[in-house]
């Protein structure tokens, strides 16, 4: 990946580039330890915070941690995505509703 990154910049150095890099848990604190990190751009993550585990109103009080070398991420902006869903018919917009998956017909 590293090396797809250099070939990019090199075609185009405007280009912002990210990767949704690895992230584990570690008694409730989101550790990110991906050193893909110091290549990119953006520092990215895909964490479904308050669906699989917790309430949605938890996001606001997820801890993070950098493992790897901090300063490169003092100057990079953070993307945490994945806070969309496809809901059930009947429970759009219902507080707190998860696992409402769709069936296809």
């Amino acid at each position: 990946m590293k090396e797809l990154i250099f070939k990019t910049k090199d075609l185009d150095d405007t280009c912002l580039l990210s990767a949704a890099l690895q992230v584990h848990n570690n008694d409730g604190v989101f550790v990110i330890d991906d050193p893909l990190g110091e290549f990119t751009d953006i520092v990215s993550v895909n964490q479904y915070l308050g669906w699989y585990k917790g309430l949605p109103d938890d996001a606001q009080k997820t801890e993070w941690e950098v493992k790897h070398d901090k300063s490169l991420f003092l100057v990079k902006p953070v993307q945490v995505q994945k806070v969309t869903s496809t809901p059930t018919k009947g429970h759009a917009g219902v507080k707190n509703f998860r696992f409402g998956f769709m069936k296809n017909k």
